[in-house]
């Protein structure tokens, strides 16, 4: 009895020690497993790891070192001026762009005081996209005045391709001792003469020459339109005296972003316009570039008007062959001058497109006919429409 006794007192030893040993086991193991997670927490939180120059977060990007880029000086009325360009670096995005991007461009006289200030956004974060500003200057020289020409342009990658992404054009000059911007930027393309003054070396030292004279204090500049088939010329008058921008021809009726902004219309400026707030617009007629993408593949016609009128006075039906000689002589459109806001862009910039608020540029209302005077092999007349500008040869619209 007493054995039967003791070998069950020591079989339930047996039991309890196993449990015992099961039980610290398991609390063993829990903490095992716990002690790394609180480990990991508190190293968060007691010294989280440094931000580097790459780091993707908000904070990192905000504290982006800031460079400057200096352009000039640049002599104006016999004053010293500078143009300061203040850079960070640009977010690499998904396709890992490089270089910098300007967030605020001023002109400084000779003293470093600011005469003019422009702002831009900021891509603060990484992202799948990657966006960048950029601006710069040369003097601009006429045979009645001197000013500067500043041009602003805006780049986002990824993007679909363009052929020719138009920028902001930006005229300066000297009134009453006094650097002032003739008005608004303009959206516009590229000034006429740009390329070649390039080429020939005479942009790149530092000059580009205005069209030519408009009476005794007056320049002409010329900038290209596209209508959405090819590009006519339109050229803006430089009242040196008054410091303002006016369109040359007198047809052209004044429509300001206000008026435009009223209407509902928020098109861009060298685009035509869906609705003209203003009264039925004169049409004028301007000169044209000539469209290197033009092509013709096969012998094809079009339909030459002796004058751009609706009924199409004496039609005629003109071959185009793709060896014809060609001329672009004249277009004519309902072109509507918008100058912007003279008072600058809306304080409150938190998207690309507020940086550029205040910008004008050409337009013209879609209801309204694009005419194109050609020559085709010595015959000359006028063509519009879809159906003869694609039969030409024209690009296009996007």
């Amino acid at each position: 009895m007493k054995t039967l006794l003791g070998f069950v007192c020591l079989v339930v030893a047996a039991l309890a020690g196993a449990l015992v040993w099961r039980v610290a086991r398991s609390r063993a193991s829990q903490h095992e497993f716990a002690s790394p997670a609180v480990a990991v927490s508190q190293t968060q939180q007691v010294a989280p790891p440094p931000a580097g120059p790459n780091a993707a977060s908000p904070s990192a990007s905000t504290q982006a070192p800031e460079t400057e880029r200096r352009l000039g000086p640049f002599s104006i009325s016999g004053s010293s001026y500078t143009v300061v360009l203040h850079l960070k670096p640009r977010q690499p995005g998904e396709t890992q762009e490089a270089g910098d991007s300007v967030v605020a461009m001023e002109i400084q006289d000779a003293a470093g005081a600011v005469q003019y200030q422009r702002k831009f956004t900021y891509q603060e974060t990484n992202g799948d996209f990657s966006d960048a500003w950029f601006a710069s200057a040369t003097p601009l020289a006429g045979t009645n005045g001197s000013g500067l020409l500043v041009s602003y342009g805006f780049d986002s990658e990824p993007s679909a391709p363009e052929e020719d992404s138009p920028d902001w054009w930006q005229i300066f000059g000297v009134v009453a001792g006094k650097l002032k911007p003739f008005g608004a930027p303009l959206q516009m393309d590229n000034p006429v003469g740009l390329e070649d003054s390039v080429k020939s070396g005479v942009y790149k030292s530092g000059v580009y020459k205005s069209a030519g004279p408009l009476g005794s204090s007056a320049d002409e500049v010329q900038f290209p339109v596209w209508t959405g088939h090819f590009r006519l010329i339109y050229p803006v008058r430089i009242d040196w005296t008054n410091g303002t921008l006016s369109p040359v021809q007198p047809c052209s009726v004044s429509a300001t972003a206000e008026d435009r902004s009223a209407a509902g219309d928020q098109r861009r400026a060298d685009t035509p316009l869906a609705n003209s707030a203003s009264a039925e617009i004169p049409a004028c007629q301007y000169k044209v570039l000539l469209e290197s993408n033009r092509h013709v593949g096969d012998t094809t016609f079009v339909t030459l008007c002796s004058t751009p009128a609706a009924n199409c006075p004496n039609a005629e039906k003109v071959v185009v062959k793709s060896n014809s000689d060609v001329a672009l002589l004249l277009a004519q459109v309902s072109a509507q001058w918008n100058p912007g806001i003279a008072s600058g862009p809306s304080a409150n910039i938190k998207s690309p497109a507020d940086a550029m608020n205040d910008a004008g540029g050409v337009a013209w209302d879609r209801n309204s006919e694009v005419w194109l005077k050609v020559r085709i092999d010595g015959k000359e007349g006028w063509m519009h429409g879809e159906e003869d500008f694609t039969a030409f040869g024209f690009p296009e619209d996007d």
